[in-house]
């Protein structure tokens, strides 16, 4: 009876001993969880910051944006009125370009149609002259 009871007090020794191993172990993965925890906490603070920051960003270049195309538009209108007395300019320029074409053409023609005659040299040759 003696041996049984020893044993069995042993048994509830290595029992005690597993249960205080694994409490301890227990209360580490506590520890480790809660600094996990604080970390994420953290992490999340600081990428709630990052995107309030880019947020921030983004209204400012969006309003730049905005200003821009004002700008644009509000040029545009009086760059309408440059852009047709160029095109109106460049449109006599282009009326003048084909009448000179036209004018050359006709002196092309009409000195290619007109009979060649001799040229005097002085020395009793002929030469052909247009």
């Amino acid at each position: 009876m003696q041996s049984e009871k020893e044993a069995l007090e042993a048994q509830v020794k290595t029992a005690e001993g597993r249960v205080d191993a694994l409490s301890s172990n227990l209360a580490n993965y506590k520890t480790s969880y809660g600094k996990l925890v604080e970390q994420s906490k953290n992490n999340l603070g600081n990428l709630n910051g990052q995107i309030a920051q880019h947020k921030a960003e983004i209204a400012t270049l969006t309003s730049e944006r905005d200003a821009l195309r004002k700008q644009l538009a509000e040029s545009g209108a009086s760059g309408g009125v440059e852009l047709v007395a160029l095109q109106e300019k460049l449109a006599k320029v282009e009326a003048e370009k084909t009448k000179l074409e036209g004018e050359k053409n006709a002196l092309e023609q009409k000195l290619a149609t007109t009979p060649t005659a001799p040229a005097a040299t002085g020395n009793g040759d002929a030469d052909t002259v247009r």
